[in-house]
Parts: C-alpha cells; sequence; structure tokens
C-alpha cells in the first residue's frame, strides 16, 4: 500500500505498518507512514498494488480521500423579501464553517409543501 504527502505532486511512499496480509488497513491523524505524519486538512491519494512471489502487479486506480471533520451545520435558510419576487424566492443563510478544508458548495432542498 502506498500513500502520497498530502501536497499536490508529492511522490508515492509505502506504507511500512501495512503487512500486506489484509485487505483492510486504518490510518489515523498524527500516525507516522511512509515516513512522514499523516496531518488533518490533506488530502491524499493512496494505490495498492498484488504481491506474490514470482512479481508485483500494476498499481491500482488512485483513492483520493480527505483527512477532515465534516463541515459546520448551516444556519437555517431566511427569507430575503425584497431580493424575492412573484416568479423567484431568494434565500440567504449563515455559512457553515469548515475547520480543516474549504466548503466546495450548498445543496438546498425543499418539500412540494
Amino acid at each position: 500500500m502506498f500513500i502520497d504527502e498530502g501536497a499536490e505532486g508529492s511522490a508515492f511512499h509505502e506504507i511500512e505498518s501495512y503487512d500486506g496480509s489484509s485487505s483492510e488497513f486504518r490510518i489515523e491523524a498524527e500516525d507516522t507512514v511512509g515516513g512522514f505524519i499523516v496531518t488533518v486538512g490533506r488530502i491524499y491519494r493512496i494505490k495498492t498494488r498484488a504481491v506474490n512471489s514470482i512479481e508485483e502487479s500494476e498499481f491500482s486506480e488512485e483513492l483520493v480521500v480527505a483527512l477532515a471533520r465534516s463541515p459546520e451545520k448551516p444556519g437555517a435558510p431566511s427569507f430575503d423579501v425584497e431580493a424575492s419576487s412573484k416568479r423567484s424566492i431568494a434565500l440567504n443563510w449563515v455559512d457553515g464553517a469548515s475547520l480543516d478544508i474549504p466548503v466546495l458548495g450548498y445543496r438546498l432542498y425543499s418539500d412540494n409543501g
């Protein structure tokens, strides 16, 4: 199993603490893997390869994962009377903070009520 250092263009390092005997492995924040410390707030790429007594396979496709907490809940939406019209509804809300990585956007939901 191999992991990059969580920076754009960083090299992959073999995870020495993985013994290869299982198809499961857990990486925790502050673990040392591949000679560096895994840090919250970074996006990592991970890939694997199979090994037998003859040779190694090609690498798997890369898995891209963020080691981060979920963003905080945004404020409830409010109706913006001045920006709304007979044909549109304008909404506002207080952003939910993201403590480790940026919020990419929001999803709005409504019922047909």
